[in-house]
């Protein structure tokens, strides 16, 4: 609210602009003039600061500032609607028979283990029978058991699971590897400081039905 307290002639001795930031507080700002101006210069310099005031998110007369929209909002994957969560140990995530051509990128991992609440949950993450056809690098997750079961997987990227320091279980059965498909990085693990990869701690690997004969 802008309120003009006196005004003499073409001269402005005294205005109070008055701006709500939220319901319970407010910022006052009173500009006193020491020395009289012409009314139209005066205006003119307020009229700056209030330009100045507004491109910072200030808002006027009471109202709350709208928070700018995403592009895109990030997707939660238990409840994005092809993805089931139950909340027992491990905490299960199952995208079992759903129509997935990829896995969810490091973003909507991230996203999905803060909203949920899972930080110190250990998970068993199962994709079987959908349509993906390549496994990129994980992030940093609990993951202990993963099951890809009966999709179209041709390729895995070098270091895959590397970040999943506690993986013990991995089904890769009923896809297209082949002998190519799984290199020597495939199943490195973390980085150890003698330079050199530590294998994964697998005690369960599934690589059954797929074409590694050729």
């Amino acid at each position: 609210m802008l309120k003009i307290l006196s005004v003499s002639g073409k001269l402005i001795n005294s205005v109070t602009v008055l701006l709500f930031l939220t319901d319970s507080h407010s910022t006052y700002i009173e500009l006193r003039q020491t020395v009289k101006m012409k009314s139209s210069r005066f205006l003119f310099v307020l009229g700056l600061i209030l330009v100045e005031l507004l491109s910072s998110s200030v808002l006027v007369n009471g109202a709350k500032p709208i928070p700018a929209e995403d592009d895109e909002e990030t997707l939660n994957i238990c409840k994005d609607g092809l993805c089931s969560c139950d909340n027992i140990e491990p905490f299960l995530i199952s995208c079992i028979g759903n129509t997935l051509d990829k896995l969810y990128d490091n973003v909507e991992w991230i996203h999905t283990i803060e909203t949920n609440n899972l930080q110190n949950r250990s998970l068993d993450f199962r994709v079987d029978k959908n349509k993906i056809t390549e496994i990129p690098k994980f992030p940093k997750l609990k993951i202990t058991t993963l099951s890809f079961k009966n999709n179209k997987i041709d390729e895995i990227y070098p270091y895959a699971f590397a970040e999943l320091e506690g993986l013990v279980a991995l089904d890769l059965s009923q896809n297209l590897l082949t002998s190519k498909s799984l290199n020597d990085f495939v199943f490195a693990g973390i980085f150890n400081n003698d330079s050199y990869y530590k294998p994964l701690g697998l005690q369960h690997l599934n690589l059954s039905h797929n074409q590694i004969h050729r």
